[in-house]
């Protein structure tokens, strides 16, 4: 049903704005209930847009151009075609209205035309780019890069337009002189030729060509055409006509032509200004063929600063332009656009970085890492330099270590992990806070492609510097998941040579991985830096022949070295005792918290965690908290669920206690849960007691998720409560035991 017949009024009805006999089938072009043209009968309907009025204009044999709007401005057209099975088919359609670029300095449509380019007195349909404010020499249209619609494949071909009739009063002369064998011009593509895609560097000449030559940079003086001769000069049309805005010229070229691939100079008056300009070949031979088209400017004069120019105009409305002739110069013309990057506004730098994304120059890299430290122009900086790929390396690899933007780039070029690594090894001597983006970037990289042997080879190749290698060694041990013999082979034959205290620590937990690191860490922990102490303590973690050394650690003067080998004792089998020892005894919460997290797991250890939920300690309490809700064992649940339902302590506390409850999946606390819940739901209590009922509810939810909504029906819970239970319910225990 639609909008009018809701509101009770009559239904509206399509109103055809044009139509079509195509290919024996009625086409036609309605407004629709929202105002908008649609194209019907070739396939599904097609949306044109607003429709104020349309026309059908039959174009070539089998072909109509439907326009949308006004024939000089449309809004939309389309271009339809009997295909090769002679149904009607839809060879393009698009949206006409000038659309921004995102440089915001330049606007550009895509236009459709019908051009009788043949000769024989019908229209062929043509499409093409028409830009905003771009002028013509004497082909009455502004399209570029024309293609033309071939019937029944419905393909567009690249092609060559036709001349038109000389303007009355054009001039002519005729110059013996106007010829030269030409050098190559300071800027050789300067103009877009409309003879295919791009510059023409072949052209097949007949009696109606003409190709017109743009020129790249606003209005500037004419200075000629040059010609390439083809492998078989008799193959060269020997008279020509430039025409201009302001003028023609016409030039024969004498019988005894320059050898094949010549450079050919057409010269025109002096200080001719021109935008652009026809070049028109007269009675050329059959086969006649042009091998290169190319036109010169006062850019090309001698002593004329032409890249200054052209830079100059980048933040101009012509900037597009400019940016076009300075890529098409190589490497001079690449190295200046790169050099006028820092200082364009947003628009124009974005363009200038979509154009150097093809250049593989180094100056480019620069600039693109240069454009890193602006806010506009950050993320396409990076994207580009992704983009760059491999020829990015090492550029970026230069500047690893003095630019803190460079390694998360360098992690994100798609590249292989040994070329990443070897990239980003040029941070390892460099500061702390370069090396840590360096060691995240590093991370990043080797966690897409991990790869040990890689990772060995890198080692293997790394500078001689103990910083460098203590670093990458203290860094490989961390990727690798289990303690490596490479690692501690390499680590335990640089531990000699390291004096600081920086490139120690580093080392510690690469010496992990063989005997003879672990025998070294031991001795470690008699170092008199307590630091060292701790993270060797850290890095023996698991390992049962430093059982004995990490007992004697346990009455260390330093807490936090204490606590250290608490965690490195977690899981040895005959360190229950000790550490319960700590947890009862240590005069420090951190410890005992330490020996607390230690012991979880261990049924054995219940008697200590339990009696640790009467320490006077937050943190050592909650560590104790933790480590029951993942020890197996009876006689828990009675303890916890008096923690819950203590006023008296902590409400972060009690909290806890609740979440381990549910943890555990004991249905043996069910009944103590659903009490907390009861006595706790009250909405005069204060908010820190109804989070703790909160927090049992969902406990129980996760227990027995029917016993959870039906308490909640007996309590008459809310929408929010209800959703909480069944959130909590995600995952419930099912079946599992702790």
């Amino acid at each position: 049903m639609g909008l009018a017949a809701l509101l009770g009024g009559a239904p509206l009805r399509a109103e055809v704005l044009a139509s079509a006999r195509a290919c024996g089938r009625s086409v036609t072009v309605e407004r629709d209930a929202n105002g908008h043209g649609v194209l019907r009968g070739v396939g599904a309907p097609r949306d044109l847009g607003e429709a104020a009025r349309a026309a059908a204009q039959a174009v070539g044999a089998g072909a109509w151009l439907v326009t949308l709007g006004a024939p000089e401005e449309p809004v939309a057209q389309a271009v339809v075609y009997c295909d090769a099975s002679g149904a009607p088919a839809l060879a393009w359609a698009s949206d006409t209205r000038w659309s921004d670029q995102e440089d915001v300095l330049e606007r550009s449509r895509w236009d459709a035309i019908a051009l009788d380019i043949d000769g024989d007195g019908a229209p062929e349909v043509l499409r093409g780019r028409r830009r905003a404010g771009d002028r013509t020499c004497t082909l009455g249209h502004p399209l570029r890069s024309p293609e033309r619609l071939e019937l029944p494949s419905g393909r567009w071909l690249p092609v060559v337009l036709p001349a038109l009739a000389e303007r009355p009063g054009a001039l002519a002369a005729v110059t013996e002189q106007a010829f030269a064998v030409s050098a190559p011009p300071q800027l050789p593509v300067m103009v877009q030729a409309l003879v295919g895609e791009g510059t023409a560097q072949r052209w097949a000449v007949d009696a109606r060509s003409v190709a017109t030559l743009a020129f790249s940079l606003g209005d500037l003086e004419l200075r000629g055409v040059d010609l390439r001769v083809p492998e078989s000069t008799a193959a060269m049309p020997r008279r020509w006509r430039l025409r201009t805005e302001s003028g023609a010229w016409t030039v024969e070229l004498p019988a005894n032509l320059v050898t094949p691939g010549a450079w050919l100079h057409l010269r025109v008056g002096a200080h001719v200004r021109a935008r652009c300009v026809d070049v028109v070949p007269l009675d050329p031979p059959p086969g006649a063929v042009v091998a290169g088209l190319r036109a010169r400017t006062s850019l090309d004069d001698p002593g004329t600063d032409a890249l200054g120019t052209l830079t100059a105009a980048l933040a101009r409305p012509d900037g597009e332009d400019a940016t076009r002739a300075l890529v098409a110069l190589g490497a001079p013309g690449v190295d200046a656009l790169a050099g006028a990057l820092d200082a364009l506004p947003q628009g124009p730098a974005r363009r200038v970085l979509r154009y150097l994304e093809g250049q593989r120059r180094a100056s480019v890299v620069d600039a693109m890492v240069r454009a890193l430290a602006r806010e506009d122009l950050a993320e396409p900086a990076r994207d580009a330099l992704v983009r760059l790929g491999p020829f990015a390396l090492e550029t970026l690899s230069r500047q690893v270590a003095t630019d803190p933007r460079v390694p998360a780039v360098l992690a994100s070029l798609r590249v292989p992990l040994a070329d990443a690594l070897r990239a980003l090894g040029g941070a390892l001597e460099s500061p702390g806070p370069q090396w840590r983006e360096a060691r995240r970037a590093i991370r990043t990289a080797y966690a897409r492609a991990p790869s040990e042997v890689t990772l060995d080879a890198w080692l293997g190749a790394l500078p001689e510097a103990p910083v460098a290698r203590s670093r990458a060694l203290r860094l490989a041990s961390e990727l690798v998941p289990s303690p490596s013999v490479s690692v501690a082979a390499r680590a335990v034959a640089l531990h000699p040579a390291l004096t600081t205290f920086e490139d120690r620590w580093r080392l510690l937990p690469a010496l992990g991985g063989s005997p003879a690191g672990r025998l070294l860490l031991v001795q470690s922990l008699s170092d008199p830096d307590p630091d060292l102490r701790a993270e060797a303590a850290r890095s023996l973690t698991g390992h049962t022949d430093a059982l004995s050394a990490l007992r004697r650690t346990l009455t260390d003067t330093t807490p936090r070295v204490r606590a250290s080998a608490c965690r490195a004792l977690s899981g040895l089998e005959g360190a229950r005792p000790w550490l319960a020892e700590r947890l009862r005894e240590d005069p420090w919460p951190t410890v005992r918290a330490s020996a607390a997290e230690a012991l979880g797991g261990d049924s054995g250890a219940l008697g200590a965690l339990l009696a640790a939920l009467d320490d006077a300690s937050i943190p050592v309490v909650r560590a104790a908290l933790l480590a029951l809700a993942r020890t197996p064992g009876d006689g828990v649940v009675a303890p916890l669920v008096a923690v819950v339902d203590d006023g008296r302590r902590n409400p972060s506390l009690r909290r806890d206690a609740a979440e381990v409850l549910g943890q555990r999946c004991e249905r043996a606390a069910l009944d103590g849960l659903e009490q907390s819940v009861l006595g706790l739901s009250d909405p005069a209590l204060p908010p820190h007691e109804q989070d703790v009922g909160q927090a049992a509810l969902a406990a129980l939810a996760r227990i027995d998720l029917p016993r959870a909504r039906a308490l909640l029906t007996r309590m008459q819970g809310n929408e929010a409560a209800a959703a909480a239970v069944e959130r909590a319910a995600r995952g419930g225990c099912g079946t599992a035991a702790p």
